[in-house]
């Protein structure tokens, strides 16, 4: 089994390709990893269970060269199944790799719209890959409908498997103090935390607008922003950025409210995260998605109206009344537990292998 992925950070494509790693059934499969943009801090989880980490290095922007570099270490390895775990380039150098290699099975995961809504310019490139490949899997239906629309997929051959979560990594009891000295954010403050997976500047600007409000209410408050460069950062107080974490289950410790900028039927893995470290988590509609309610475990969210000040509204009233705020994210771990454990999730992989 070779998972490609861009680097192996704690994030939804690192995190997700880690933990499928794993977790495979040894018996069965022979998992190796592959990040073309670097290493990561995963990477130490994957060399300490004996998995092999090959970090195919490729050039920025349009490397024609990558895919037959990856073809002959396919073949060098004798690989069987390539399963590309981070839309965007993943899918597009795993998949033509494959093909150069000799066309092993081939599997991509996409877990948003947002490369399809904003690559037009690759969208053939995009459904040529969909016509290689063996199947495509969609972590929602949201997900699966848009691959269907843009035709990048032919019917047939997009399969739903939600996201799992591994909830022993989030057992953080009290690791609230220490994570929070880590940081240098003071134990008293109320902590706002958000994990952006660009630097999308609508996200950006909901949430500082959104904590300026916030802010206004209660000056102690601090936002806490992961997953992204810092030079992005809004300059304002009270907001420091992390970088790209190597231990989420400490910032989740850290934080009093998680916030997920845009609420809809795409599930996140950032939310089922959020869910079972048990931290309450606002969110807000799109104006687009405005009287569509989210499915799913976003019933245990606060899902508001679009803009600004309904999202501040949410996360306030999760800051103010922290007891029932605590007892919806306890029913949402649960919620997590049942449909999205990490056991789930690989098993349904697994037959997919098979």
């Amino acid at each position: 089994m070779l998972l490609v992925t861009p680097r192996l950070l704690d994030t939804r494509g690192g995190r997700a390709c880690t933990d499928l790693a794993l977790r495979l059934d040894r018996e069965r499969f022979e998992p190796a990893v592959c990040c073309y943009d670097g290493w990561g801090p995963l990477a130490r989880e994957l060399d300490e269970a004996g998995i092999e980490i090959f970090p195919l290095r490729k050039r920025a922007g349009l490397d024609v060269t990558f895919p037959a570099a990856l073809a002959a270490e396919i073949r060098r390895r004798r690989i069987d199944v390539v399963h590309s775990l981070n839309a965007r380039r993943a899918y597009l150098v795993g998949t033509l790799g494959a093909l150069l290699a000799g066309a092993p099975i081939g599997l991509a995961t996409f877990r948003d719209t947002r490369l399809l809504n904003e690559s037009r310019r690759l969208a053939w490139a995009g459904r040529l890959c969909g016509e290689m490949v063996r199947a495509v899997v969609a972590t929602s239906e949201e997900v699966r409908e848009a691959l269907l629309h843009e035709r990048w997929v032919p019917p047939g051959k997009t399969i739903v498997v939600p996201d799992g979560v591994n909830l022993e990594r989030f057992a953080a009891e009290g690791q609230g103090v220490p994570a929070r000295e880590h940081w240098g954010v003071p134990a008293d403050a109320p902590v706002i935390g958000a994990v952006l997976q660009s630097s999308d500047s609508s996200e950006i600007e909901l949430l500082r607008d959104a904590y300026e409000r916030v802010r206004a209410a209660e000056p102690r408050a601090r936002l806490l922003l992961a997953g992204f460069d810092l030079a992005a950062l809004p300059e304002v107080d009270g907001v420091q950025g992390v970088g790209f974490f190597g231990d989420s289950p400490a910032f989740y410790a850290a934080i009093d409210v998680l916030c997920v900028p845009f609420a809809t039927r795409t599930v996140p893995l950032t939310l089922l995260e959020g869910l079972a470290a048990g931290v309450p988590i606002a969110a807000s509609l799109r104006t687009s998605d405005e009287g569509l309610a989210p499915e799913g475990p976003w019933a245990f969210a606060n899902v508001t109206r679009p803009g600004a000040d309904a999202l501040a509204g949410g996360v306030l009233d999760l800051l103010r009344e922290p007891a029932e705020a605590r007892d919806l994210a306890r029913a949402g771990r649960s919620c997590v537990e049942e449909d999205h454990s990490i056991d789930a999730n690989v098993e349904r992989m697994e037959e997919l292998y098979g």
